[in-house]
């Protein structure tokens, strides 16, 4: 599709709002079939296999970061305009699953204490190995180093209620209600830091070039009679 549409690729380069809007009703979808039937990958030297449907794995948190990280202004530079672009986003989407896998498997890990740690190192082995940074393809690489830096520098300037807000819902992956309770604080309060700090980072992303002039619509809107 883009890489047949040259005025499409040249906003998509551009990072035109329009662009977006159209790639990701036409890829969104096939984004989240690839995800639901699994993948093979080769991890140091050994072909493994992603079922697809892990449990902790949001697929649709998937497709929302892999559009965010293929409109990233290096990924956008960076991509050559020859191969399809749907299986350039499958690569993107493919690296952000393992990557979560990989980061699940950390946070056990911390939680298991050293002898949890070594049986997850044994069973690693066997299960889901992680990548290094010479299997994964370059935009995507380009992408992991500079959104890592923005969030970074997002988590530094958070109050400590805000860091650790962060950590239980985002990092550890925690619902609301459950972060409410690591926190000893209301739902309600978990909703507004949610809310507080998703408009925040929205506008740092913005300040850094992700989605200059994209404003998400309203899931709903009130029509007069």
């Amino acid at each position: 599709m883009l890489h047949e549409d040259r005025r499409l690729l040249a906003a998509y380069r551009a990072g035109e709002t329009w662009a977006f809007e159209i790639l990701y009703r036409a890829m969104s979808e096939p984004v989240r079939r690839f995800l639901a039937g699994g993948f093979t990958f080769v991890s140091r030297g050994r072909t493994c296999r992603y079922r697809g449907a892990v449990p902790g794995i949001d697929s649709d948190a998937i497709v929302q970061e892999t559009f965010a990280r293929a409109f990233a202004p290096s990924t956008r530079e960076h991509y050559d305009g020859e191969r399809p672009f749907k299986n350039y986003l499958f690569s993107i989407a493919k690296n952000l699953v393992l990557r979560e896998l990989a980061r699940k498997e950390r946070v056990a890990a911390l939680d298991l204490g050293d002898e949890g740690t070594e049986l997850l190192r044994r069973k690693r082995a066997d299960s889901v190995p992680t990548l290094s940074s010479d299997e994964r393809d370059p935009e995507t690489f380009l992408a992991d180093g500079e959104l890592k830096t923005v969030t970074k520098r997002f988590v530094a300037e958070l109050d400590p209620e805000g860091r650790a807000f962060f950590l239980y819902r985002f990092v550890r992956g925690l619902t609301q209600e459950a972060t409410a309770d690591a926190m000893k604080t209301t739902r309600a309060r978990i909703k507004l830091l949610e809310k507080e700090q998703r408009r925040a980072f929205l506008a740092l992303l913005r300040k850094h070039g992700y989605f200059v002039g994209y404003a998400p619509k309203p899931r709903w809107t009130r029509h007069a009679a």
